[in-house]
């Protein structure tokens, strides 16, 4: 692993790697005697774990399925957006709009990310707030 690289198993076959949640899998060889290798799965991406590990694009495949997935999904947790709101206490209903309200508001702070761009978090906190108080959660 190069220096200064940091991996952390959160769940059982996935690993934190730098801030992105992968997966490990073990790729058996395709011919009788051959040997496997391991793969990492990092969203639409499954590339031998020697090739990733190096940070190149040798042998990567990527899965068109998982191409369409959020922003979100491509940006580590520690890097989300945070609400700071486990101490509220809302209704069913309530919960569930809210749940869908924050939803949106990270899934713009991650693209925002994505692009590179710095995100606007006091904006895109004020909407959220000024949302809730206005009972216009849908």
């Amino acid at each position: 692993m190069p220096p200064g690289c940091k991996a952390v198993n959160p769940k059982p076959q996935r690993y934190d790697m730098d801030g992105r949640e992968v997966q490990i899998e073990w790729q058996y060889a395709t011919e009788p005697g051959g040997k496997g290798f391991l793969v990492v799965v990092d969203g639409p991406l499954r590339q031998p774990f020697s090739d990733y590990m190096k940070n190149t694009e040798e042998n990567a495949t990527y899965d068109g399925q998982d191409l369409n997935t959020s922003n979100l999904h491509m940006i580590a947790r520690d890097r989300r957006i945070s609400f700071n709101d486990t101490h509220k206490v809302y209704n069913r209903l309530e919960a569930m709009k809210v749940a869908k309200e924050q939803a949106l508001v990270r899934e713009k702070a991650a693209g925002y990310v994505k692009d590179g761009r710095d995100v606007p978090a006091d904006e895109l906190m004020t909407k959220y707030k000024k949302c809730l108080e206005s009972g216009d959660i849908e």
